[in-house]
């Protein structure tokens, strides 16, 4: 009967414990800023911005690229070490936007 009543006593801390964390998770404040960025009033604006903003970042890398890829070809014997330079940032349109973002 002695054992009986230790398996009762590490049930009961065990419950505090798991009563004590999520006592915890329900207070943190991130969860909350979390919880209203998902709603629908934020979240389909904010996406619509990010695929605005993305489209306009794609725009400009498309000039850029172009505008590096013109320079290169013309570029004389002098200018290699800009030519290669320009070819690491501005060589694609992907390498493009990483460089301007």
């Amino acid at each position: 009967l002695h054992n009986f009543g230790n398996f009762r006593m590490l049930r009961i801390f065990r419950i505090l414990r798991i009563a004590k964390t999520a006592r915890a998770l329900r207070s943190m404040k991130l969860l909350r800023v979390w919880r209203v960025i998902m709603s629908e009033e934020v979240l389909y604006p904010m996406l619509w911005s990010s695929a605005m903003l993305i489209g306009f970042l794609f725009i400009c890398a498309l000039v850029f690229t172009t505008f590096a890829g013109d320079f290169t070809s013309d570029a004389t014997a002098e200018q290699e070490a800009e030519k290669v330079r320009l070819l690491e940032l501005y060589g694609s349109v992907i390498r493009t936007m990483k460089t301007i973002f």
